[in-house]
């Protein structure tokens, strides 16, 4: 999701890819609660996976916690084009990788005795960043998704946002999606627990600022 150069053509299915400090920033202000009693991270998912950026910076960060942990991932992505890099992106251990459109991905397979992942992790295109909030959701304990603030807004989402409030992480930092200057807008990653669907508040929090070095 980008908002950069808005008015201009956009990327080819809107494709921006995700840097990795702004992953670095959720993952180490949040360790999902449903995963405090396993030994590692559990079976995420990537539904909307680019060339795996999301996906390297989260296994890169895995190293920098105390204990040790393991993420087995599968994802899905709707571009041809990013097969490879995002197969090299999962490494060998690894569910699986699916090219085609998630939102008809009724019945992923999990290959796992549960019937969801423990994560899903996302930057969803603009156009259809709700449908892909919704899918996470319904498959999988913690729906983790980067998004502008402007998410929060609009008749459209109202309904189902104040039946199903996330807790919004903001980023104090706007992001460069393309290496060319930084995004038009503010963002933040917003999380929904299925345990904690049905209340009628989520919490907010500003992350840690990241060094300009830091955000290359």
């Amino acid at each position: 999701m980008s908002s950069t150069n808005r008015g201009s053509t956009r990327a080819p299915l809107d494709y921006y890819r995700t840097p990795a400090w702004a992953v670095h920033r959720i993952m180490d202000a949040l360790l999902p609660p449903a995963l405090y009693s396993l030994p590692y991270f559990g079976h995420w998912v990537e539904p909307c996976a680019g060339d795996g950026a999301i996906v390297r910076a989260v296994n890169d960060w895995i190293p920098t916690v105390e204990r040790k942990v393991d993420v087995l991932w599968q994802a899905c992505e709707l571009d041809q084009r990013h097969a490879k890099p995002l197969q090299a992106s999962l490494g060998r251990d690894f569910l699986g990788m699916r090219i085609g459109d998630t939102l008809t991905w009724d019945d992923p397979d999990i290959h796992y005795q549960a019937s969801r992942f423990d994560v899903a992790m996302m930057n969803p295109p603009f156009r259809q960043a709700l449908q892909f909030v919704e899918w996470g959701v319904a498959h999988s304990l913690t729906t983790v998704a980067l998004l502008r603030l402007g998410f929060l807004e609009t008749s459209k989402r109202n309904g189902w946002l104040r039946a199903n409030p996330p807790d919004v992480y903001v980023l104090p930092n706007r992001p460069s999606f393309t290496g060319k200057g930084t995004d038009s807008c503010v963002y933040a990653w917003m999380v929904w627990e299925h345990r904690r669907i049905g209340r009628q508040h989520g919490e907010i929090r500003v992350l840690p600022d990241t060094p300009r070095k830091d955000r290359k």
